[in-house]
C-alpha cells in the first residue's frame, strides 16, 4: 500500500492449491511477521487472509480478513516463511524490491501478486504488480489488488490483448494516442514489463493523447478501465 514506515494495510493470502482440503492447525510464520494458524482447515481452491490491521483491511478492501498478532512486513523486502507444528518449512518466499521482482508494489499502491500457483513462487519473475483497482487507503491513495480472488496482472506473458482500443502510431515516439471504443469515463493506465505503472489519468473522452517523453524504449501495455461499467480494455504498445 502507499504508506511509508508500518503501513496498516499489509495483508497476506494464502491459497490452495491442491485437490484436499489443507489443514492450517499450528502452522505459523518463523520468518515476517508474528501468527499462529488457529484450528481452522482451508478447502481446495479456497483463499485464507491475515493482514496487519483487519478492520482497517476491511474498510478498504470490503473483505474480512484475521489480524496477524505482530510484526509488519519490510519495505525492502525479507523471507516469509510458513513452517509446521513440527518445525519443517512448508512455503517460504524472499521477497525484493528490486528486479526481477515488480517494483511498483513498494509503496505505489499495487500489490505483490502471484497468479500462477503452478510455478515456483520464491522466483521474482513469477510475480506481478496487481492492475485490479479494489479501494482506496485513508489518505485517498487508490489501492490494486485482489484479495480472496484470482488475480489479474500485467506482464512479460500478456497474450489475450483486445482489438477494441487502439493505439497509434504503434510503435511510437514522444507522444501517441489511445482510441477507445466510445465516449464515457475511462481511467488509463500503462505499465512497463515489470508490472510497474508509469501513467495513470482520467478521461470522459474518446481520445487520449499520451505524452511519452522520457519514457524507455521497448515493450508497454495499456490498460482502460471504463469507470461506468468495470470493463477492462488492453494493448500493448511499442516505445521506440
Amino acid at each position: 500500500p502507499p504508506e511509508s514506515g508500518d503501513d496498516i494495510l499489509e495483508y497476506i493470502e494464502i491459497y490452495n492449491n491442491s485437490g484436499e482440503t489443507a489443514n492450517l492447525t499450528g502452522l505459523y510464520f518463523a520468518q515476517g511477521i508474528e501468527f499462529e494458524f488457529p484450528v481452522e482447515t482451508l478447502d481446495p481452491g479456497a483463499y485464507y487472509l491475515i493482514a496487519k490491521d483487519a478492520a482497517a483491511f476491511e474498510t478498504a478492501f470490503g473483505i474480512g480478513a484475521t489480524q496477524w498478532t505482530d510484526g509488519s512486513l519490510s519495505n525492502g523486502g525479507e523471507a516469509i516463511e510458513i513452517k509446521d507444528a513440527a518445525g519443517n518449512t512448508v512455503d517460504i518466499v524472499e521477497y525484493d524490491d528490486q528486479a526481477p521482482w515488480p517494483t511498483s508494489p513498494d509503496g505505489d499502491g499495487p500489490s505483490l501478486t502471484f497468479c500462477d500457483p503452478t510455478i515456483d513462487n520464491n522466483l521474482g519473475e513469477n510475480w506481478y504488480a496487481s492492475i485490479e483497482l479494489a479501494g482506496q487507503n485513508p489518505q485517498g491513495d487508490d489501492l490494486y489488488g485482489t484479495p480472496g480472488a484470482v488475480c489479474e496482472f500485467v506482464g512479460v506473458d500478456e497474450i489475450d490483448l483486445k482489438k477494441d482500443i487502439s493505439v497509434f502510431p504503434n510503435p511510437a515516439s514522444g507522444q501517441f494516442t489511445v482510441s477507445l471504443p466510445q465516449d464515457g469515463n475511462w481511467q488509463l493506465q500503462v505499465f512497463n514489463l515489470t508490472g510497474k505503472m508509469i501513467y495513470n489519468t482520467k478521461t470522459s473522452g474518446e481520445f487520449m493523447n499520451v505524452n511519452a517523453d522520457g519514457w524507455h524504449g521497448g515493450i508497454y501495455f495499456i490498460k482502460a478501465t471504463s469507470i461506468n461499467t468495470n470493463i477492462i480494455l488492453t494493448q500493448k504498445l511499442v516505445i521506440e
